[in-house]
């Protein structure tokens, strides 16, 4: 018959005795990790839907914005039409508040119409002149026109979610301090009308 002694044990370690563990403080530490577990999985599944769904929201606002720029680079050029309305020559990118490029807090420095026509225009051809033979024709345009990024004919489409994309609660108070987020996209497509 095995008896079970619920005595001191001797700890090889300190020469001593330690007190016996009782099954009662082994349990409150079991709730414990069973709690902290749930949470990080609560964070890990937020996160993951909440990440979905953004990336849906995103989607349709960028399909928006190009179904307006593909409709508008279908316009012929004239009074109403505006093509590059806002566009700019990009002449390098600086890093935002976060340190990574290319991210939404990025700026661009502005770039110049002169570096522009030195740098691509004038080495996309060894001689312009067999070109400028062809009469009317676009390619000729790009060095001719004072303003090269107008003859491009790049229209915009630019698209917003007007309802706010609304975040998961568990997401919002565990990990993204806001109510919801506003999408926005824009596209740029080259004027097609008289291309084809």
């Amino acid at each position: 018959m095995i008896a079970r002694i619920n005595e001191s044990v001797p700890s090889p370690s300190r020469g001593g005795f330690t007190p016996p563990i009782s099954s009662t403080s082994k349990s409150g530490q079991a709730l414990i990790e069973v709690m902290i577990g749930m949470v990080v999985i609560l964070v890990l599944v937020s996160s993951i839907l909440q990440i979905a769904s953004m990336c849906r929201a995103h989607t349709d606002v960028m399909v928006e914005a190009r179904a307006e720029a593909a409709e508008r680079c279908m316009f012929e050029l004239g009074p109403g039409m505006e093509t590059l309305s806002d566009a700019d020559y990009i002449g390098d990118w600086n890093e935002g508040n976060d340190q990574r490029r290319l991210s939404r807090d990025d700026e661009h420095d502005t770039g110049d119409t002169a570096a522009f026509q030195e740098k691509v225009v004038d080495k996309s051809a060894t001689d312009w002149s067999i070109i400028d033979s062809v009469p009317n024709n676009r390619i000729s345009r790009l060095r001719a026109d004072p303003m090269v990024i107008s003859s491009f004919g790049l229209v915009k489409g630019y698209a917003t979610d007007s309802a706010k994309l609304d975040m998961l609660p568990a997401f919002r108070h565990l990990v993204y301090k806001a109510d919801s987020i506003d999408v926005e996209a824009t596209t740029w497509m080259t004027l097609c009308k008289g291309v084809y």
